[in-house]
């Protein structure tokens, strides 16, 4: 239903909501290839809270695409099974990604970062 900044204000508009905003996790729009500085600039004060976590586009991207549909989910009976709460599985992380989440800096730069921070700074009403 909401998977960019484009369809989170839609879904907003929509249902005249006042109390539906994002949390901007960067790395969900990276491995897609959005620009996040130019993100959250255009949804501004829907910018409710924001994560620092990067990602890093991997050389199976040349034949996955960022919708790499590899990921397979970990049976019940893996002996290295991680629950995640809710009755299912993680899924497992394909030899050859598309593209992969790291420690903050080993995607973006930190001139990226600076950018990043600056952006929410401006763009958020702060009480």
């Amino acid at each position: 239903m909401v998977f960019s900044p484009v369809t989170l204000k839609r879904l907003v508009d929509a249902g005249g909501l006042t109390n539906v905003g994002a949390e901007m996790d960067p790395s969900h729009l990276m491995w897609q290839g959005m620009d996040i500085v130019a993100s959250i600039k255009w949804l501004g004060p829907l910018v409710f809270h924001a994560a620092a976590k990067d990602a890093t586009l991997c050389a199976g991207a040349d034949i996955r695409g960022v919708l790499d549909t590899s990921f397979t989910r970990v049976p019940a009976d893996a002996p290295d099974k991680v629950p995640t709460g809710y009755g299912f599985w993680c899924n497992a992380w394909p030899e050859n990604p598309a593209w992969k989440f790291v420690a903050v800096g080993n995607g973006n730069d930190v001139p990226y970062w600076t950018e990043f921070l600056r952006a929410l700074a401006e763009t958020r009403t702060w009480p």
